[in-house]
């Protein structure tokens, strides 16, 4: 008997690897003419090996997940160690001009970038091109994308939610992308006109994921952005780790545990006037400057020179409040860290959604446990063959049409308020 997805494979007289052979042939027949290979290593253990498009590789996966789900093998039970994942190649003469070539240098600090002939990886799987798209500097290149079509969509979507209903709830990584149908720049997917982030509103996956997290869908979600929309959308601060801060939000250290306040408007930008506490440089002999304050500095902004006193007090302990944004060069703040690193690591998933994985530590934080990891993104990241490698996918699509088609296979499309 031949199986096909959604048959119970005890019904056919089939091994693992003959089922998962039978579903890539049915679902990525041009993966098997590659010459991708499906191996028994044992005990309800599988390996994929040979040489696989990484074009191809999401598809390979999400048929691999199902095996595994009707086999009851567990998720784990697929190797890739001896998969070699083939990235289109490209040389950079047919896909840049010469004033996009040195851009590319300047941004990546290899000159090799500048020479017409070298063969790199292609643009739409080249994080070095992501980076050099970004608006904020003056330099820049023009995004190279493409979204993915939407059975690409529904198959990922439905390969996430396939997750939540196994009941241990995912871990969520937003970043820009997240943000970006509320009118807040990307930067690095070719946006650089953006509204007042006071002006902003929770967008539809922002709303989204609060509703997963109250389903129990979603444990837990880490965010690296400081526009306040999670908690402004309803998501519960215990649910979320805000790793570069949130402009809305300042927090005093003369209490314990530490007061936190969230603002009607930008903490980070809207200083008190006059203020009760205040920075400034001071000019030394040898020409630096020092942070100087009229109260004691934190190690955080000794070592970066960069003050984020408020100039309000605290109501209880009347000591300093500051804003809670980390800049580049900055501490993470630890608490928000650990329970970042402690969630990722147990979760069955973790979902990236709109961030290039460009930063550290953040970018390393999915990858803590040994879970697969789905990265819905518009352009290529940093982690884009990682991903694959441990059985995740990848998804060129916005924010908001990812998480519709993800309730959608949940029976949440109209999920209001819940």
């Amino acid at each position: 008997t031949t199986w096909s997805p959604g048959w119970p494979l005890a019904a056919c007289r089939m091994d693992a690897a003959e089922a998962l052979r039978a579903a890539l042939d049915r679902s990525v027949p041009a993966a098997r003419a590659q010459g991708l290979e499906v191996r028994s290593t044992g005990s309800r253990k599988l390996a994929l090996c040979g040489r696989l498009d990484a074009s191809l590789a999401t598809r390979v996966n999400i048929a691999a997940a199902q095996v595994c789900q009707e086999l009851g093998l567990g998720r784990g039970a697929v190797s890739h160690r001896d998969l070699e994942l083939l990235v289109p190649q490209a040389r950079l003469g047919e896909v840049t001009t010469a004033e996009e070539r040195k851009v590319l240098a300047h941004h990546t600090k290899e000159d090799a970038y500048l020479d017409p002939n070298r063969v790199v990886d292609a643009p739409a799987w080249n994080s070095d091109f992501v980076a050099a798209s970004d608006r904020r500097h003056r330099q820049h290149l023009k995004p190279r994308y493409a979204p993915d079509d939407d059975a690409t969509v529904d198959a990922v979507a439905a390969f996430i939610a396939g997750h939540c209903r196994e009941g241990r709830g995912l871990v969520v990584h937003t970043g820009a992308g997240i943000s970006a149908a509320a009118g807040i720049a990307t930067y690095r997917e070719g946006s650089s006109s953006s509204i007042a982030m006071s002006a902003a509103l929770p967008t539809y996956a922002h709303y989204a994921l609060v509703a997963l997290t109250r389903r129990g869908y979603v444990d837990y979600v880490v965010s690296q952005n400081v526009d306040g929309l999670h908690r402004r959308s309803g998501l519960a601060a215990d649910k979320l780790s805000e790793l570069h801060g949130n402009s809305y939000i300042e927090t005093c250290s003369c209490c314990s545990p530490p007061m936190e306040f969230v603002r009607p408007y930008d903490a980070y930008s809207t200083p008190a006037q006059p203020p009760k506490f205040f920075a400034w440089h001071a000019e030394l002999p040898d020409g630096s400057r020092r942070l100087e304050a009229n109260v004691a500095l934190t190690a955080n902004e000794r070592s970066s020179g960069l003050a984020h006193l408020t100039g309000r007090a605290c109501p209880r302990g009347h000591g300093p409040l500051r804003d809670s944004v980390i800049h580049f060069g900055e501490s993470l703040p630890v608490r928000a860290l650990e329970e970042a690193e402690r969630r990722s690591k147990k979760a069955p998933l973790n979902v990236v959604i709109g961030s290039s994985l460009l930063v550290s530590p953040a970018n390393g934080l999915p990858f803590e446990g040994s879970s697969p990891v789905a990265i819905v993104s518009m352009t290529c990241t940093g982690a884009d063959l990682r991903a694959l490698r441990r059985g995740g996918v990848l998804l060129r699509a916005p924010a908001d049409i990812a998480l519709a088609r993800i309730m959608h296979h949940l029976g949440m499309a109209h999920f209001g308020n819940v």
